[in-house]
């Protein structure tokens, strides 16, 4: 039997993982800014993003009758997807100014930065211990790694970092 604190933990930042992955398939259209975040930064990336946090948080709610968190996941999702685009970008805005080359991994920050923003954002709500922040960057950092090498090898990503 799974524990139910591993599981709400994971639960609990899925938005924030679902939000991360969704611009990599449904990005492009119109840049948001080259010089400041980099080309392949889009206002369709960021706002598919931010929907796809939504939406999970809305999945989520129905999913688990509203366990742990009730009619919360909603703004959970939202804030998550809204948190994990902002710290993409602004990973990327890093990135742009210590002149790492698009597409050059920036170790950590590529991988972590959503997920940092994403719990930043609704941690006063899903309320992790240190320990469980910890277990999720931890978690994150790899299922990161592992979905870069999966979009890679299906072609929706150039790079495997």
């Amino acid at each position: 039997m799974l524990d139910t604190d591993i599981l709400r933990t994971f639960i609990a930042v899925l938005p924030a993982m679902v939000a991360n992955a969704t611009p990599v398939i449904f990005g492009g259209g119109a840049k948001i800014s080259i010089p400041l975040f980099g080309k392949n930064k889009t206002i369709r990336g960021f706002v598919s993003g931010v929907f796809a946090g939504l939406f999970t948080g809305v999945v989520l709610y129905f999913i688990t009758q509203g366990i742990f968190f009730g009619k919360l996941w909603v703004m959970i999702g939202l804030l998550q997807g809204i948190g994990a685009m902002t710290g993409d970008l602004l990973g990327s805005y890093i990135k742009r100014r210590i002149k790492i080359k698009e597409g050059d991994e920036f170790f950590i920050v590529d991988q972590l930065g959503f997920m940092i923003f994403a719990i930043v954002f609704t941690n006063h709500i899903i309320s992790l211990n240190v320990k469980q922040i910890i277990a999720v960057l931890i978690i994150t950092f790899f299922l990161h790694k592992i979905m870069n090498v999966i979009a890679y090898l299906v072609k929706l990503k150039k790079n495997m970092h």
